[in-house]
């Protein structure tokens, strides 16, 4: 009777095991973000991201955008460094700030093409959720400020000094 008890028990042991549901792992998010500004589109307004987790509370990037106005144009590269408080880089709030250079240009009527390119700084507060099963999908928000060390005489309706705001869907790697 032992003999077939034994195995009994072990097979019986076996199929609870198997049966029973896994629990399921942390999701692995990556460590590079890709990202664009779908909704900018339309405007003939282009934005990406590419940025990289340093630590659990620091990202490294880069940004480039493009909007393209009747008669003006504005191009920029920043590279942007993030700080996420909560521990949780890609993840909920981060603050940051970013350094780059901005070229603006414009079309005057009876007159050449004007564009100069200047230096920026800039502060970011910025929100993102990461979505889906596997927290690879990022939707991103967010606000800032931008200063553009230019000389202004040459631009007159152009502020030097503006907000700035953010939306951005992006993958993690």
């Amino acid at each position: 009777m032992q003999q077939v008890v034994a195995p009994l028990a072990v097979l019986a042991i076996a199929a609870v095991a198997l049966a029973a549901p896994v629990e399921a792992q942390a999701p692995r998010v990556g460590r590079t973000l890709l990202s664009l500004n779908p909704l900018g589109l339309p405007f003939k307004y282009v934005s990406g991201e590419v940025e990289q987790k340093l630590s659990a509370i620091a990202t490294l990037g880069g940004s480039v955008s493009y909007l393209d106005l009747n008669d003006a144009s504005y191009a920029s590269f920043e590279a942007k460094l993030r700080l996420y408080p909560n521990e949780e880089a890609f993840k909920g709030f981060s603050i940051g700030v970013a350094a780059g250079v901005t070229r603006v240009a414009e079309s005057v009527t009876d007159a050449p093409d004007r564009s100069e390119s200047a230096p920026t700084i800039a502060v970011i507060a910025d929100y993102n959720w990461l979505l889906g099963r596997s927290k690879r999908v990022l939707v991103g928000t967010g606000v800032g400020a931008k200063r553009i060390f230019g000389n202004n005489d040459h631009f007159s309706d152009v502020n030097f000094a503006y907000p700035t705001a953010r939306f951005q869907v992006g993958v993690l790697f």
